[in-house]
């Protein structure tokens, strides 16, 4: 608003945020987060609302491999060198400044790590004169467990002892590679190097050829969640918390029965994932190990058995309560049933995507589409809904 002089303005209401914009949240003395959703890399197109477990990139200076944190004097680093993941010019080029016989990386060590724990590390790379990617998690006691990845088709190649791998296009021919294993110190670190070759971690390059690398990040779990860029510092991003209580939750939750239908996926793959469910007395829904599975949260187990579904893909799943007749339905098949007695009375919230107020067994995974009905729908329908 202007005011009498031309030279005041008034302002009120302020916003500013990331991401797609949110609606107006007043503040006092800490910022707010709205949702985060996310989308597909590569055709931009809608994949949900993203919940993940709280995470901390150890490593320092995530975008700029020329910083003092990285070592690896064998390379050069040019920043600026072209358009990163994120759109800025950010991306950096790694390349050999000798010819000597020898490993051509970037590398952080000295990291406090938890000894028998599972790590994920990961760089976005590109092909530049070589066309050989390797990252590398690294601890004091078993040392190196380095992974090739093929830069020009995205192929995953030579895995380090006891590593799992995946490689993820994205625009521009970048590729995002991920590795995890399980570190046997308390000290690590991680590194990215190219080679001119598949299993081969010394070689005479040409000076001033390498490869395109953008964005580290080393996080304790089983399996990677979505960036944490770092400066001077590590950075923990928090939990997503989503939740429906007070009268929002008491207006349509039917305690008797009800249904539950969900597109979903999760990135976990031997544990606990919640889609939907809330405190104790709540119907819940998540995926165990990957298998769907469904249960009057802390007094029963409903359907406990089915069939394994991938990791990282979107399902279409469908479960309903009722005393004598739960059933879940996943991608239009039955995926399992049961008859326990259900009377789910004491709840008062809805959790999304997590385990409500008990703020675990994150999903880990984008929800595309949640709805809830307070009857239990017929199989016919939960298999139309599936489908």
């Amino acid at each position: 608003k202007t005011a009498s002089s031309p030279a005041t303005i008034y302002v009120c209401w302020a916003t500013f945020n990331f991401g797609p914009l949110q609606p107006y949240y007043p503040t006092t003395g800490s910022a707010y987060f709205g949702p985060r959703f996310t989308y597909d890399p590569v055709t931009h197109a809608a994949l949900g609302l993203l919940i993940e477990e709280q995470r901390t990139n150890v490593l320092l200076n995530s975008e700029d491999f020329s910083a003092a944190s990285w070592n690896g004097g064998s390379v050069t680093v040019a920043l600026a060198a072209g358009t990163a993941p994120n759109g800025a010019t950010t991306l950096n080029k790694l390349t050999a400044n000798s010819t000597a016989n020898t490993s051509h990386q970037r590398y952080q060590i000295g990291l406090t790590l938890v000894s028998g724990n599972k790590y994920t590390g990961y760089a976005w790379m590109k092909q530049a004169e070589y066309s050989v990617g390797i990252i590398n998690i690294y601890d004091t006691t078993t040392g190196d467990c380095k992974t090739y990845f093929n830069l020009a088709t995205g192929a995953v190649m030579t895995l380090g002892a006891g590593c799992t791998a995946t490689c993820t296009a994205y625009p521009g021919g970048i590729y995002l590679c991920t590795v995890t294993r399980t570190v046997a110190a308390a000290s690590g670190g991680l590194s990215v190097e190219f080679s001119n070759a598949d299993n081969t971690p010394a070689f005479a390059a040409a000076v001033g050829s390498g490869i395109y690398a953008w964005g580290a990040q080393l996080e304790a779990g089983a399996f990677a969640t979505t960036y944490i860029p770092t400066t001077s510092a590590s950075v923990t991003r928090a939990a997503d918390s989503a939740t429906m209580t007070g009268a929002n939750f008491s207006s349509i939750y039917n305690s008797l029965e009800g249904t539950v239908v969900a597109e979903s996926s999760t990135a976990v793959p031997n544990a606990d994932a919640v889609i939907f469910g809330g405190g104790s007395n709540v119907f819940q829904l998540r995926f165990a190990s990957l298998v769907p599975k469904s249960a009057e949260r802390a007094v029963i187990d409903l359907v406990t058995s089915g069939s394994s579904l991938p990791a990282n893909t979107k399902h279409k799943i469908a479960a309903t309560y009722k005393t004598g007749a739960q059933a879940i339905y996943a991608n239009g098949a039955l995926s399992g049933t049961a008859t326990a007695a259900f009377s789910a009375s004491g709840g008062t919230m809805f959790g999304i995507g997590s385990d409500g107020p008990s703020a675990n067994s994150y999903l880990n995974g984008p929800i595309a589409r949640l709805r809830y009905y307070p009857t239990a729908l017929t199989n016919a329908q939960l298999q139309t809904l599936t489908t």
